[in-house]
């Protein structure tokens, strides 16, 4: 089946706001099949960078808030060993002692479950009254270790207040249900790293959550209904693939990849009748396609390979061109 179509989408997810639901005053940082999240204010930042470590065992986020000049970034990376968020804290604080920034002010201190070093940068070479402020935050839940870094130039007395307004937004939220758009996140990870299997176990939780409380924006919708029935296909599973183009069909009956998705489905199971049915639609539609796409040449698809010498679909080919 192809996997063109949404390449172009999935890069849009991981390197830009997409990866941040519309909603989002509030900040859920998640990792697969863990029944929490990192929680924070997301009020008024913009999503400047993010990045997953393999297997979507680990993830990174860093935001700026425009309207206070306040720059966060959080990690969450699997534990190495069983620590304490003080000695994570102060495992991470050699480095910061190694860095070519003079640090100044540093002080440590723990509140709850949070440890936290603050210090700041006066000056760094020929930048004078830098006055950077720092704040690192560190937790530890389960086997995972978290630090949350907050930084501030021109750091004034009155800035304390932004610090510890984000400070105390920062939670572990326990028993949390990812959401469409969490199992969409984790579904496209692992689709785009080709673990198909992975993949259609997310895209099916998500797709279940969106039947029964829509979401999802209609691009986002399309393309987990695509990305889910070409996972399911390439993983052999034929049937579910189906069942879920048709699905996808029913309510969305213009949108091209659909058909073509179904016609290489066909034309996989020897069905050449269906597989041209399809292929007529999807060109029929071909205006429909998302933004960024374009409909793949059936003469170069896989899918077609075996009836490159077949008149039918040789005299079709002839037709959409």
């Amino acid at each position: 089946m192809n996997k063109i179509l949404t390449y172009l989408l999935i890069f849009l997810l991981f390197t830009s706001s997409y990866a941040i639901a519309a909603s989002d005053d509030i900040l859920r940082l998640a990792l697969p099949d863990h029944d929490w999240a990192l929680e924070m204010d997301f009020k008024n930042f913009e999503l400047q960078d993010q990045g997953f470590l393999p297997d979507f065992k680990g993830r990174k986020v860093q935001a700026k808030n425009a309207e206070t000049g306040l720059i966060i970034s959080a990690f969450l990376v699997p534990a190495e060993k069983p620590i304490t968020a003080e000695e994570y804290r102060d495992m991470n604080f050699k480095g910061l002692e190694n860095s070519p920034f003079k640090l100044s002010n540093i002080k440590k201190n723990r509140k709850g479950d949070k440890a936290f070093v603050e210090y700041l940068i006066k000056d760094y070479k020929e930048v004078k009254n830098m006055n950077q402020k720092n704040i690192y935050v560190y937790l530890i839940k389960d086997d995972v270790w978290i630090d949350v870094h907050l930084s501030k130039v021109d750091f004034k007395e009155e800035d304390k207040k932004i610090f510890n307004s984000f400070i105390d937004s920062i939670n572990l939220k326990d028993n949390f249900i990812p959401s469409s758009y969490d199992n969409f996140l984790f579904g496209s990870y692992f689709y785009n790293y080709q673990n198909y299997k992975k993949a259609a176990l997310y895209y099916k939780r998500a797709l279940d959550q969106e039947k029964k409380k829509p979401a999802l924006s209609d691009e986002l919708w399309t393309v987990l209904v695509d990305n889910l029935a070409i996972a399911y296909g390439i993983s052999g599973d034929l049937s579910k693939s189906k069942e879920t183009l048709e699905y996808g069909l029913s309510q969305k009956p213009q949108y091209p990849m659909f058909y073509y998705n179904l016609a290489c489905m066909f034309a996989e199971s020897d069905d050449l009748d269906s597989a041209i049915k399809n292929l007529s639609k999807a060109f029929e539609y071909k205006g429909n396609m998302l933004k960024g796409e374009s409909i793949p040449d059936p003469a170069k698809d896989l899918s077609f390979k075996k009836y490159l010498k077949d008149k039918r679909f040789m005299d079709f080919l002839a037709v959409i061109k």
